[in-house]
């Protein structure tokens, strides 16, 4: 048996006079193989603010597969723009951004993401080309 291929435990049994032995293959040690960078977005994505509900803070977190002019705009129950939390290029990567809503009243906000680029072609979550854009509901409660 050659020990480079195998995991071995050992367990003392005490107060017992007893060891175990276990003994696996490495390969059966695999449970998944990713390819990338661990940490690396894959896809672009937007997700869900937290805490949500909220008072008056929330954070939302979004991550770009590449280097994109980003927009993260809120939006009222009616669709009226309520606040402009990013309006910029961005690199790729995972991103957040705290959203203060003290000036704003108890109700149903919705968040929308736009994410675009000239460098090279986009990949949303359906592995469509073309720019990213997803939205999200929220709830502030004071």
């Amino acid at each position: 048996m050659e020990t480079g291929a195998y995991l071995f435990a050992a367990a003392n049994n005490y107060p017992e006079p007893t060891t175990s032995v276990w003994i696996r293959p490495l390969l059966q040690m695999i449970t998944s193989i990713q390819n990338g960078l661990a940490g690396e977005p894959q896809l672009f994505s937007l997700g869900q603010n937290y805490p949500n509900p909220f008072n008056p803070n929330t954070v939302i977190n979004y991550q770009l597969v590449e280097n994109s002019f980003v927009r993260l705009k809120v939006y009222d129950i009616l669709g009226r723009e309520v606040k402009s939390l990013v309006n910029e290029r961005q690199t790729a990567g995972s991103h957040n951004v705290t959203f203060s809503a003290s000036n704003l009243p108890s109700g149903v906000y919705f968040y929308r993401l736009s994410a675009g680029s000239s460098e090279g072609v986009l990949r949303d979550l359906t592995g469509q080309a073309g720019t990213f854009t997803q939205a999200k509901k929220m709830i502030l409660t004071k």
